[in-house]
């Protein structure tokens, strides 16, 4: 209802002010705190090359220091003729939200056609930068790449099972999975995420999300569940533990889609080879293999196989990670 009303008030050649923004919010009860633009242009230094933090979708992010010498993420939203929808969209979805394992919104801001939402800051920036980002100077351990999957896993699980409407994320990847000062994973960029209120799904003719990430019913049938989530959520792990990305074009023609380079070793039984190779040497094989097998039941083609989050987590906490899975429903 709310996409609908914003679409009706605000799309194309309607006016846009502060008033009606914060108005528009405060009929959906969303009434987050608004910041002056000067003192976020300031805090970012004019939203400068060397203050930003990375590009996602719909924007860029940059870390700003604020007067009171706190530190926050600034994500400036792109001037699309859909800036503002995506604007009021990611703040009717985020504000109120509250898990340590989704980022949390603290206000937003407006000048002219300019879109900002502020953020808690992530320390160490996000999961994609933290496995190829920076050089090699950055190793996760096993433990603290478990630890990235048990808190994505809970954060999804939030959203998918404890709120109501449950919302599904559509988005996610390594570059928004945000990592802060204790390592702790933070979902993030909540721009397509969508309000659920039918348990059986729905769908939609406009496919978005980020490619080797979305799910195969969402590709071909526009069909939106929770079990998308799931799906992105089974190829993060493949990344997390083989430490390469879901495609990658340099590697040898086996191995290109992660996916299907990991169902195939699974039929050979040797599952746990596509580790990252320092893990090789301080994991026991059939740990890694059993967590490999999680991130498998995650992938499989027919949606209503895969595990709920909740189930996920139960598995990851209790430290029994193996899955039954239907291996002739994985896509080949």
């Amino acid at each position: 209802m709310w996409k609908r009303i914003i679409l009706r008030r605000f799309f194309g050649d309607s006016p846009e002010n502060l008033r009606q923004i914060q108005e528009e919010l405060a009929k959906q009860d969303v009434r987050p705190p608004f910041y002056k633009y000067e003192e976020l242009r300031a805090a970012t230094k004019n939203f400068s090359k060397e203050n930003e933090l990375g590009k996602g979708g719909s924007g860029a992010v940059y870390k700003a220091e604020l007067a009171d010498k706190s530190t926050v993420a600034v994500k400036l939203l792109y001037s699309t003729e859909q800036s503002l929808t995506d604007f009021l969209k990611e703040a009717v979805v985020v504000t109120g939200i509250k898990h340590r394992n989704l980022v949390q919104l603290k206000g937003c801001c407006i000048r002219d056609k300019k879109r900002i939402l502020v953020y808690e800051l992530a320390e160490n920036g996000n999961l994609a930068q933290a496995l190829w980002g920076h050089g090699g100077s950055v190793f996760l351990n096993w433990a603290q790449r478990v630890k990235i999957c048990i808190d994505v896993a809970k954060g999804l699980s939030y959203l998918h099972e404890e709120l109501r409407p449950k919302i599904i994320h559509r988005d996610i990847n390594p570059q928004n999975i945000l990592l802060d000062k204790d390592w702790n994973a933070k979902i993030a960029d909540f721009g397509l995420a969508r309000h659920m209120k039918k348990d059986e799904g729905t769908q939609t003719i406009t496919i978005q999300g980020t490619w080797g990430y979305v799910s195969p019913e969402y590709i071909t049938q526009g069909l939106i569940t929770e079990k998308l989530d799931v799906y992105s959520y089974g190829i993060v792990l493949l990344e997390i533990i083989s430490g390469r990305k879901c495609v990658d074009p340099l590697a040898p023609a086996e191995e290109f889609y992660l996916q299907q380079w990991a169902f195939n070793l699974y039929k050979a039984g040797c599952l746990w080879k596509m580790a990252e190779k320092a893990l090789l040497n301080s994991v026991p094989p059939e740990e890694i293999e059993s967590l490999l097998k999680m991130a498998l039941s995650c992938l499989q083609a027919n949606y209503e196989d895969r595990p709920a989050m909740s189930a996920v987590v139960i598995m990851l906490t209790g430290n029994a990670f193996g899955l039954g899975m239907d291996t002739t429903g994985f896509i080949r």
